[in-house]
């Protein structure tokens, strides 16, 4: 199952270094999710915050990788299921059948 949880920084640590040990460990947790395939993707906005696209079994997986990420004790998410495309326009047009409306 693919989830979107698109984040943003609502704590700040006090002083650079702090900041910058939680920006390495936070990249490298995401490089490493990436290699284990829990990961699909992870973007920062040029205005702050950003998304992670993540592929776990379930919501509870989800849950524990979200509070594995290192900067998730700064951050405040909103998680959406995703669904393809594709799958998502089928079950559409079956359901509408079903209903007679197409």
């Amino acid at each position: 199952m693919k989830y979107i949880a698109i984040g943003k920084q609502v704590n700040y640590p006090e002083g650079y270094d702090a900041k910058v040990r939680f920006l390495e460990n936070s990249a490298a947790w995401i490089e490493k999710k990436k290699d284990e395939g829990v990961l699909e993707c992870a973007y920062s906005y040029p205005s702050g915050g950003g998304f992670l696209i993540f592929d776990v079994e379930s919501h509870g997986e989800l849950m524990r990788q979200l509070i594995d990420f290192p900067m998730f004790c700064l951050s405040e998410f909103e998680v959406r299921p995703l669904c393809e495309f594709e799958e998502y326009a089928r079950i559409v047009v079956e359901e509408f059948t079903k209903l007679g409306v197409y």
